[in-house]
C-alpha cells in the first residue's frame, strides 16, 4: 500500500507558532528602539527644533508600517495553521476511504 501521509503538519504548526511568538514579538523590540533612538528628539535645539514635527510624522509612519508587518505575519501564521488542518483532514478522509475500501473485499 502506498503511504500518502503528510508528515510535516506539525512542522507547519511549529513554524506558525514561531511566526506568532518569535517574529511578531521582535516587532515590539524594534518599535521601542526606533522610538527611543531613531525618532528621538533629544538635542533638537535651535534650528533643529523645526525638525521635531517631522520626527513625529516619521514615528507615526513607522508605527503603521510595523503594524502592517505584524498583521501580515499573523495572517501568514493563520494560513499555515489552516493548511496543516486541511492536510490532516484530507489525510483522515483518505484513511477512512482506504479502510472502507479494504473492508469491502
Amino acid at each position: 500500500m502506498t503511504d500518502i501521509a503528510v508528515d510535516n503538519t506539525q512542522e507547519l504548526r511549529d513554524y506558525a507558532g514561531y511566526m506568532r511568538g518569535g517574529a511578531v514579538a521582535d516587532f515590539g523590540k524594534i518599535k521601542k528602539y526606533v522610538h527611543d533612538e531613531g525618532c528621538s528628539k533629544k538635542g533638537f535645539t535651535g534650528l533643529f527644533s523645526l525638525l521635531s514635527g517631522s520626527m513625529d510624522v516619521l514615528s507615526g509612519i513607522f508605527d503603521q508600517v510595523a503594524q502592517f508587518g505584524e498583521d501580515r505575519l499573523r495572517a501568514g501564521a493563520d494560513g499555515l495553521d489552516a493548511t496543516a488542518k486541511a492536510y490532516d483532514d484530507i489525510e483522515q478522509h483518505h484513511k477512512k476511504n482506504l479502510l472502507d475500501l479494504k473492508g469491502s473485499f
